[in-house]
């Protein structure tokens, strides 16, 4: 079976120096600047750090980067926690490259993706945010993913398996994408086939794979607790500014724009190249272990089960039917796997949602900043409210205390009213004990007044449960008087029901508490006042002043999700299209990011390739209506624009190909050396693409594609005239005159794809090589030998210096049809003899 490994590394020699040549900026020592996207928290046995082509040994909390690649020996394991609390666990044998991840939970966004090029891995999310994107990158596929966990095995020479625990994603390869919802498995045989439908893998298949993976990645691991000085870093690098994670990575706006193009395709050529090159004994023993364990999976992809174009045979029916009689409870014992990996995913999410705004809690410059976090991570997840009150309000002697706790609780009970009862518990629960009473009141009172008297009396009931009893009267008063008259007629029944008194111990514990309610009541009140002060400011600046980063994540939508039109817009000094379009995407719809990435190109022509980036890699299923998009904005930079889509999505080279081509047939030449350049291995599917979308430069193209890879000159020539056959001739002459070294591997191709065509195919050839004659004519006629007569005659009319010769290897070729061929020739070239002619003397 052809793998992506095989095609891919053919072409290293090709571009790996060029890419390697430009600086990485990714490296910490390079530069100061760049934040780090997590930490090494888990090492068992050899685990090595590869970056720039140096390889250390890593140290527990390590600090990870972009671009660097994490490699694990035989019977090695690492764990990557990344700043947002999110695990990635490495089993052995594996080589995996940390491409990105962007995260601040301020700002409600986070985007991580992983190159995995070998190896067995499990995944649990973090922190989670409303717009949370996770891009698993395969030999054969982007796993696409929205949500939570996943696992999966890479290995060379077998089919690519990956399975989604909780969550939904989309796996994307060069055959088309297709939806993954949750508990379902995938299996790709290759990079260019669209895998089967989910229900129609063998539940014993998966739960191979499943069994597998958690033999790989081991047991439960333990962590070693982050020094204060390491929270600090990670709680700063999670409060920095995301366009400012991503600029702090590049040296200058015109090295980003360059970069933004190559580095996908560096990143994969560059590290799995010399990967591959020099750890055959790690793909070896891999493969070794992965063959004897997915044994179902070997032999239902030697039947083919997992291509879908291939009709279903005896053979296939019979292994379905052998494992599900062999294995009848698969199905409840994959599901039981998947419950178990939810349960993980979710305990990991609680515990990452109370570090991570605890981090924030320690470096935070306000009480509101703290609690737009707070607010954030609820907002995408009700289920961790608890957790994100308890991080929050964890700090001694700076966030424990009753006015950090009435603006976090605050925050979370205006979009969650539902919250309010359980939130205040959890809040009064984290006030030191001294305080707690008289908290508990300030706290209640507030988020009544937030919440409305409906829900009164479930938060009086829950903060005096938290608080004890001997605080009923001093909560209960506060409450009431915060709320004045308002709903408050069967408020104090219902306290009474709900603790088990009746109203007169009700009033009495009031009124004891009478003074301690009045500084209670003043307390919730100030707080309250200073929150909306504080949230009409806030509106108030935004709407008369606003800032560079305001104005490039707000300008994207108006209220009814339209696209907004921002071109007219006043931007800030330094803004940035490809950044705007990256942050913009992550609100909008496929169609919207098609439009926005024209709007952009046509405002920023000299941002295009960067823009093109930017909307591709957010919307990896439009590539090809992003090019079209794009290209129509600029027709000159159809081939940077080229360069740009098919470095960004390398599975759509030929899609994108057929966008370029029909969107600016006047640079079909052009486009087809962009695009060859930008993914070599896919050069033949290119230039098919390329003709095909523009037949009338056929020849042109022909000659873009051979001179860009020489060494498939013939498979170019074959793609082209099999896409354009009444063109044979003219892409035959074009590319033998691009590399005439090839002139008979050539023409064997161009006959062979169109032989109705091999006589005017020989002169084509010749005459454009003539030195060649000779050899084309021994070509054409091994390819077609029927029309051996035909070809000759061409070729010696096409150089009769070369006649007798032509005549020889024409015969040799196809002695049969001696005859035909001699008169043939002779007709053409009289003096044509063969040796034997001669008369004797």
């Amino acid at each position: 079976m052809k793998q992506a490994f095989s095609s891919l590394f053919t072409v290293i020699g090709t571009v790996l120096f060029a890419l390697l040549i430009l600086p990485d900026p990714a490296l910490a020592e390079e530069s100061p600047n760049a934040i780090h996207v997590g930490r090494l928290i888990s090492i068992q046995n050899d685990v090595l750090l590869e970056q720039e082509g140096q390889t250390v040994t890593p140290a527990i909390n390590d600090k990870l980067y972009a671009n660097q690649t994490i490699i694990t020996e035989e019977a090695s394991r690492a764990v990557i926690k990344f700043r947002d609390g999110s695990q990635f666990i490495i089993g052995p044998n594996s080589i995996i490259e940390i491409e990105t991840l962007l995260f601040n939970p301020a700002e409600k966004q986070a985007s991580n993706a992983i190159s995995v090029l070998q190896g067995s891995f499990q995944y649990s999310s973090g922190f989670t945010v409303k717009s949370q994107k996770f891009a698993l990158k395969t030999p054969t596929a982007l796993l696409a993913v929205r949500g939570s966990a996943f696992q999966g095995v890479v290995e060379a020479d077998m089919p690519v398996f990956l399975s989604l625990s909780k969550g939904s994603a989309s796996v994307i390869n060069g055959a088309g994408d297709m939806d993954l919802t949750e508990g379902e498995s995938v299996i790709l045989q290759d990079e260019e086939t669209l895998p089967p439908d989910p229900d129609k893998i063998p539940a014993a298949i998966s739960l191979q794979g499943l069994d597998y993976i958690q033999k790989e990645v081991g047991d439960p691991f333990s962590e070693t607790p982050l020094t204060s000085q390491q929270i600090k870093e990670d709680a700063l690098a999670n409060r920095t500014p995301l366009e400012k994670q991503m600029v702090s990575r590049f040296t200058s706006q015109e090295e980003r724009n360059t970069l933004a193009t190559l580095l996908p395709l560096k990143t994969l050529l560059a590290d799995a190249g010399r990967w591959w090159s020099n750890r055959d004994i790690l793909i070896s023993s891999a493969l070794a272990a992965a063959k004897d364990a997915l044994t179902l999976m070997v032999e239902a992809n030697n039947l083919n089960l997992f291509d879908r174009s291939v009709p279903q045979t005896p053979a296939m029916q019979q292994l379905i039917d052998r494992v599900e009689r062999s294995f009848p409870d698969a199905a409840a014992q994959v599901q039981e796997i998947n419950n178990q990996q939810q349960d993980k995913n979710r305990e990991n999410q609680q515990s990452s949602t109370k570090e991570v705004i605890n981090w924030a809690a320690n470096v935070s410059e306000s009480n509101q900043e703290l609690a737009q976090i707070v607010e954030s991570a609820v907002d995408a997840n009700t289920d961790i409210a608890q957790s994100a009150v308890e991080g929050a309000l964890s700090v001694e002697g700076k966030t424990n205390n009753t006015t950090t706790a009435i603006i976090v609780t605050a925050a979370i009970t205006e979009t969650k009213p539902e919250l309010a009862a359980s939130t205040a518990s959890t809040a009064v629960r984290m006030m030191p004990t001294t305080d707690k009473g008289a908290s508990a009141a300030a706290i209640a009172a507030s988020l009544s007044k937030i919440a409305g008297p409906e829900s009164a009396a479930a938060i009086i009931a829950s903060v005096i449960n938290e608080a004890g009893q001997e605080s009923a009267g001093l909560i209960t008063g506060s409450v009431l008087s915060i709320l004045g008259t308002q709903g408050t007629a069967n408020l104090k029944q219902a306290v009474a029901d709900a603790l088990g008194m009746n109203l007169g111990e009700i009033d009495t514990a009031v009124n004891a508490a009478k003074d301690e309610i009045e500084k209670a009541v003043k307390k919730a009140t100030d707080t309250v006042n200073a929150i909306n002060k504080d949230k009409k400011a806030k509106k108030e600046k935004k709407t008369t002043d606003p800032t560079e980063k305001e104005t490039v994540l707000t300008c994207r939508q108006s209220t009814t999700g339209a696209l907004l039109d921002c071109s007219g817009s006043t931007k800030p000094t330094g803004f940035d299209p490809a950044l705007y379009v990256t942050y913009s995407s992550t609100t909008l719809t496929a169609t919207q990011i098609v439009a926005l990435a024209k709007s952009m190109a046509t405002s920023y022509p000299s941002s295009i390739a960067a823009i093109t980036t930017a909307a591709i890699t957010a919307s990896t299923s439009s590539a090809a209506l992003i090019t079209t998009a794009v290209i129509e904005a600029s027709p000159s930079s159809a081939a940077a624009i080229t360069t740009a889509a098919i470095a960004a999505s390398p599975s759509s080279a030929a899609a994108i190909t057929t966008a370029a081509v029909t969107a600016y047939p006047a640079s079909a030449a052009a486009i087809t050396t962009a695009a060859i350049a930008a993914y070599p291995s896919s050069a033949a599917a290119i230039t098919t693409a390329a003709v095909t979308a523009n037949t009338g430069s056929a020849a042109a193209i022909t000659t873009a594609a051979v001179t860009a890879y020489p060494s498939l000159a013939a498979d170019l020539t074959t793609a082209a005239v099999t896409a354009y056959p009444s063109s044979a001739a003219a892409i035959t002459t074009a590319a033998v005159a691009a590399y005439p070294t090839s002139a008979a591997a050539i023409v064997t191709a161009a006959v062979t794809a169109n032989t109705g065509s091999a006589a005017n195919i020989t002169t084509a050839a010749v005459n454009a090589s003539p030195s060649s004659a000779v050899g084309i004519t021994t070509a054409a006629i091994t390819a077609y030998p029927s029309s051996a007569a035909a070809i000759a005659a061409a070729a010696a009319e096409a150089n009769l210096d070369l006649a007798s010769d032509i005549l020889i290897a024409a015969i040799a070729a196809n002695p049969s049809l001696e005859t035909e061929i001699t008169a043939a020739v002779k007709a053409v070239a009289p003096d044509a003899t063969t040796g034997t002619d001669a008369s004797p003397s």
